[in-house]
């Protein structure tokens, strides 16, 4: 009677560690393409050499002499170094900046936050699984299925912003400000100034 008792917990052990190795593995590859996106959204954004090579493309340092250490300033602002905005801008493109320098922060919370549930979740269930065997297998698949699903994502979002770029700036741009508050007159406002 023991026994089976005995037998009857350890199949229910047994099946609850299964689901709950099973939903780890979907939140894992779920959470890897999203970590992966922000990490590369964040190397973008604040990539020096990146801002360098379009200042030059564009030739803004005509139009702005003080391009290079204008954007330097606003990019201390924009990675919490710095509270002061340059004067140059005027209240709605400061209002803009410090919109980004939120999203910012946002975006820095969520891959800390993203990564501590991807590292906790391999641990947990490195801990259920006991030989290493499966744990490389289960961390293999959750690495290749996530990996998978981040290259179909950006294959995704380069075709959407290479096929209609306005229509991509313009739906990033609503979901993430306020109407009007990220479209300025390149005549008036230094943030938006294009060379002749």
């Amino acid at each position: 009677m023991k026994k089976s008792i005995f037998r009857k917990k350890s199949i229910f052990s047994k099946s609850i560690n299964m689901r709950l190795i099973t939903a780890s593995n979907i939140i894992l590859v779920l959470i890897l393409p999203l970590l992966i996106l922000l990490l590369a959204a964040d190397f973008a954004a604040f990539n020096d050499s990146f801002y360098q090579e379009k200042f030059s493309e564009h030739g803004v340092s005509k139009e702005v002499p003080a391009a290079a250490s204008l954007h330097q300033r606003v990019m201390e602002f924009l990675k919490g170094r710095s509270n002061e905005l340059p004067p140059d801008f005027n209240e709605r493109e400061k209002q803009h900046l410090r919109d980004v320098r939120k999203i910012a922060n946002i975006s820095t919370i969520l891959i800390y936050i993203l990564s501590a549930v991807f590292v906790i979740l391999i641990a947990a269930c490195a801990f259920m699984l006991k030989i290493s065997r499966h744990i490389i297998k289960f961390i293999g698949k959750a690495l290749l299925l996530g990996g998978l699903l981040a290259l179909m994502l950006a294959a995704a979002l380069l075709l959407f912003i290479n096929s209609d770029f306005s229509a991509s700036f313009e739906l990033f741009h609503n979901m993430l400000f306020w109407k009007g508050n990220y479209t300025f007159d390149p005549a008036k406002e230094i943030i938006a100034r294009k060379p002749p």
